[in-house]
């Protein structure tokens, strides 16, 4: 039985261009970059912590990454790495990574519908994070993702400029995602005809997810579910029901 090929971080961080000089270089670019990666994985949030934690676990990266040297870089190399790295080409680098790990997990965050078909769930994190750490370099970073399900592989991610721009930043973030068989679930927040007719007009589903602090909307949803319509009697409160999702409007009906 063939198993596919095994994917790993480091093998997507060897395709970065290099900025270096050649002339003394002692170790790869690719090197440097996963063991900073896997620093920040571990908790490490500052140059020098992630150099301490490097120093403090040196045989065993020395062993995994098969360092023909016996020391690692120092922590001023670390930081000429981070000084030199293109972010956008780290971004599509893992990127490319995780839709590559995407890929080779059908099962996980998977459900089957009513006529038997596999959904598979993917989240747009609309709430949007701020990076932890960036203010104490003096700028927030907000970032918004879209995640996948089950697993928590982060397939797509933008910066925007605030959490108001996140409704303006989701259409950008979903663009060229074919989302066929694909149910996009997202907070009220983002429940706006143009982003809900994308996920349609790109084969997918949404669900939008209503809490309480979405009183009006919340309550019509309740009202709704506790007792079916008369004939000709209207929905109560500003609820639009589709055939793939649900999100307030300022006209009352329904459709199908």
């Amino acid at each position: 039985m063939e198993h596919p090929p095994k994917i790993t971080l480091m093998g997507y961080l060897a395709d970065l261009p290099d900025p270096r000089q050649a002339r003394g270089q002692r170790y790869e670019w690719c090197v440097i970059l996963v063991i900073l990666c896997v620093a920040l994985v571990c908790g490490q949030k500052t140059v020098w912590a992630m150099a301490h934690w490097a120093w403090l676990h040196a045989p065993e990266i020395i062993a995994a990454l098969e360092l023909t040297h016996r020391r690692l870089p120092s922590v001023s190399t670390f930081y000429r790495a981070l000084r030199q790295v293109s972010i956008t080409a780290l971004e599509d680098c893992v990127a490319a990574y995780g839709q590559a790990v995407n890929v080779q997990d059908p099962a996980s965050g998977c459900i089957r519908g009513l006529q038997g078909e596999m959904l598979q769930g993917q989240a747009l994190a609309q709430r949007g994070k701020t990076l932890r750490g960036a203010s104490a370099a003096g700028e927030l970073v907000h970032l918004l993702s879209l995640v996948r399900h089950g697993s928590g592989v982060v397939l797509e991610q933008a910066r925007v400029a605030a959490k108001t721009n996140e409704i303006t930043g989701t259409p950008q973030l979903l663009a060229g995602h074919d989302l066929t068989g694909i149910v996009i679930s997202k907070d009220a927040w983002l429940s706006q005809q143009v982003i809900d007719q994308q996920i349609l007009d790109q084969g997918g589903d949404y669900l939008t997810i209503v809490k309480k602090n979405q009183g009006h909307l919340s309550t019509a949803i309740d009202q709704l579910f506790q007792a079916p319509l008369l004939p000709g009697e209207p929905p109560p409160g500003p609820l639009f029901l589709c055939r793939q999702g649900a999100r307030a409007t300022g006209t009352p009906h329904l459709t199908e």
